[in-house]
C-alpha cells in the first residue's frame, strides 16, 4: 500500500518506460521522460497539449497507473493510462465512450475539490490539503497512521516503558461489517459504491460491497471480515490454497456443506476473477457463491 500513488519522479513505470504512445479518436498521446519529468503531450492536427505530469495513482504492476497533471490552476487526470498486461497505454477506465469535445478534454478530465480530495485521501497519509498537493506536501502513499492514527500518543507510550496503554487502536477486534466500512471507505462499502451509481463487472473492484452481497455475510462474524484473509502489512497473496484454510474456518465437517467437487483452491471456483471492459486486469470477485461459467455476472 506505500506505493499505491507516487511523484512521477520516482515512478518505476515511466523511468522503465522513457517513451509511451497511444491513438484514439483522432488524437494522439504520448507520455516522454526528460531527465526526473515525465512529459504529457497530446495532439489533433495542428493543436498541441503538453504539460508535465505530477502524479502516479496506482503501483502499475498488476492493475493500471494513472496520471494526474497541474493546468491553468485546476487539476487534471489523465484520459490514458499505463496497463502491464499490455505493457502500453490505452484508456482510463471508465472513460471508454467518452469523447472530448476539444483537446483539453482529450487530455484530461478537469478534477472538482471532492473527486480531487477523494483521490488523495485513499491514497496519500495525513491531512489533505487542496491548496498544497505538490510532492514535497504530500505523505504519499499508505503508512500505518493511516488506519491507526496519529503515532505521537503511542511513541510516547513507548519512550516512557507504559506498554500497557500503546495509544493504537487493536483493529482486529471490529466485526466484520465495521471492518468493511473501514476498509471501505477506499476499497468500496455499500454506501459508497451506490452513491457512484456504478453496476455490473465494473463493481468488482470494490471488495467490500461485493463480499456484502455473499449469501454467508455475516455482519457479526470475524471470520468473513477483510482481515480474515488479507494481512494489510504484508504483500497480497495470490496463491489460490493460501486461502483454503480460511475458507474452511466456516466450511469443515459438521459445520456448513464442504463441496463435492474439490477440496482445494476453493476461490478459483467460488471467488471467480472478472475483468471489467477496458481494465486488462482481472480482479478476484469477493461476492462468494457457486459460481458456473454459464452464470451471468450477478448484480
Amino acid at each position: 500500500m506505500a506505493h499505491t500513488l507516487t511523484s512521477v519522479e520516482h515512478s518505476d513505470v515511466l523511468v522503465k518506460n522513457p517513451r509511451l504512445s497511444f491513438e484514439k479518436n483522432g488524437y494522439s498521446y504520448e507520455i516522454a521522460r526528460d531527465g526526473n519529468r515525465s512529459i504529457y503531450t497530446v495532439r489533433r492536427g495542428t493543436e498541441t497539449f503538453r504539460v508535465p505530469l505530477t502524479w502516479a495513482f496506482g503501483e502499475g504492476k498488476t492493475a493500471g497507473q494513472t496520471y494526474m497533471f497541474q493546468w491553468n490552476g485546476a487539476w487534471y487526470d489523465t484520459r490514458i493510462s499505463y496497463y502491464p498486461a499490455i505493457q502500453g497505454l490505452d484508456v482510463t477506465m471508465g472513460f471508454e465512450t467518452v469523447h472530448p469535445r476539444n483537446i483539453e478534454q482529450a487530455a484530461g478530465r478537469r478534477l472538482d475539490s471532492k473527486l480531487l480530495f477523494g483521490c488523495f485521501d485513499c491514497h496519500s497519509t495525513g491531512q489533505v490539503d487542496l491548496s498544497t498537493l505538490e510532492p514535497q506536501h504530500v505523505t504519499a502513499g499508505i503508512f500505518c497512521e493511516k488506519c491507526h492514527g496519529a503515532a505521537e500518543a503511542h511513541l510516547e507510550a513507548v519512550r516512557s516503558g507504559n506498554t500497557a496503554n500503546l495509544a493504537m487502536p487493536k483493529l482486529t477486534g471490529l466485526s466484520a461489517e465495521k471492518m468493511s466500512n473501514f476498509c471501505g471507505k477506499c476499497h468500496g462499502d455499500v454506501a459508497g459504491v451506490a452513491a457512484t451509481g456504478q453496476s455490473g463487472t465494473a463493481t468488482v473492484k470494490f471488495q467490500p460491497f461485493r463480499l456484502a452481497e455473499s449469501r454467508c455475510y455475516n455482519e457479526s462474524d470475524r471470520r468473513i471480515s477483510c482481515v480474515a484473509c488479507h494481512d494489510p502489512h504484508r504483500q497480497l497473496e495470490t496463491r489460490a490454497s493460501a486461502y483454503d484454510a480460511k475458507c474452511q474456518a466456516c466450511h469443515h465437517a459438521g459445520a456448513r456443506a464442504l463441496c463435492k467437487v474439490a477440496t482445494r483452491d476453493c476461490v478459483t471456483c467460488h471467488m471467480p476473477k472478472v475483468e471489467p471492459p477496458g481494465t486488462h486486469h482481472r480482479f478476484t470477485d469477493h461476492q462468494i457463491r457457486i459460481a458456473r461459467a454459464s452464470d451471468p455476472y450477478p448484480e
